[in-house]
């Protein structure tokens, strides 16, 4: 805590009052509240900016984020002083962003029309002609899970029973993803790439985007595919309207689907691999705090290609309509 009170010093943000840390899937975020104002200061990781190429792709995701702003998308954009938006501190970059008290919605809060209104942003986003050097976010995966099982089975024993049962399906889900990746790189639009209910407040029932750290190059179709799951399931629950809504919203404004959409059903999941081999890395350093995410993980990798015919029957039904 010291180093933000330090970052709230330097550029005059006002005397510390209250510091609470607010919940975030990598690096530390604080709402921090002082005599003048109130703010959220994040906290990059080490891994999270651990050298000029990735502060450098931050930037240019910041950029991303105005630049929607722009043209007439809500999202929520860090303070800048002196024209920089990092911060460094102690070998630690830092962003400040104004404190904004609009909420967060809970899955059992979202309503049909909330649902239209996510998918029509997010195809208001993939229509835009944004130019930018930010990379493909999909790549190969190549991770054998027979070796990590055994490896899992000195760490948690719980986590290597969810795996031993789920080893066929989730050998099947990297293999068709990996395949279906191929051709669906071809076609690529800025994405915000982590569009999810944490990373969305809502003013006046319409959505505003924030935490732009996964954005870069992703084919429309897997988002749209990606996103309409999001948004339609909670545990083990799958609300089938929702998903059929956003599909039917996204097409309205996004125009006609270019893409092999059953492809993109499996090419979708690869973000989610990726994941799912960050927290693998993490369990075997004995990090327990990613146990239990990491068995969430492999459920909710299992609920959806449990799943993928009923999806592609619902989006044919959707353009039978």
């Amino acid at each position: 805590m010291i180093n933000i009170e330090k970052i709230a010093n330097k550029y005059k943000l006002g005397k510390v009052i209250k510091i609470k840390t607010l919940t975030s899937s990598q690096n530390n975020v604080y709402k921090v509240t002082t005599d003048k104002n109130t703010y959220v200061i994040k906290e990059y990781s080490k891994d999270a900016i651990s050298n000029y190429y990735y502060l450098k792709k931050r930037k240019e995701q910041i950029k991303i984020s105005k630049k929607l702003k722009d043209k007439g998308i809500n999202t929520i954009v860090p303070k800048s002083y002196n024209n920089q938006y990092f911060m460094l501190l102690n070998k630690k970059y830092y962003l400040i962003y104004n404190y904004y008290y609009q909420k967060n919605k809970l899955f059992e809060e979202l309503k049909s029309e909330d649902i239209k209104q996510l998918a029509y942003t997010q195809a208001k986003i993939h229509k835009l002609n944004i130019k930018s050097n930010l990379p493909c976010t999909y790549k190969k995966i190549d991770f054998n899970l027979i070796r990590h099982k055994e490896k899992i089975k000195y760490i948690n024993n719980t986590l290597y029973q969810v795996l031993d049962e789920h080893i066929g399906q989730l050998n099947q889900i990297i293999n068709k993803c990996n395949e279906s990746i191929k051709t669906l790189k071809k076609n690529l639009c800025i994405s915000h790439n982590d569009y999810k209910l944490l990373n969305i407040l809502w003013e006046n029932n319409k959505p505003v985007l924030l935490d732009f750290d996964a954005t870069g190059l992703a084919n429309p179709t897997c988002c749209l595919c990606e996103s309409a799951f999001t948004f339609s399931h909670y545990d083990n629950y799958i609300n089938y309207d929702f998903y059929k809504n956003y599909l039917k919203e996204y097409i309205k404004e996004y125009g006609i689907i270019k893409d092999d959409f059953y492809q993109s059903l499996f090419a979708c999941l690869n973000g989610k691999l990726q994941w799912l081999i960050y927290m693998f890395s993490k369990n075997h350093l004995k990090r327990n705090n990613y146990i239990n995410e990491t068995i969430s993980m492999i459920d909710e990798l299992i609920l959806y290609y449990n799943n993928i015919e009923k999806f592609y029957k619902i989006y044919k039904d959707v353009l039978n309509k």
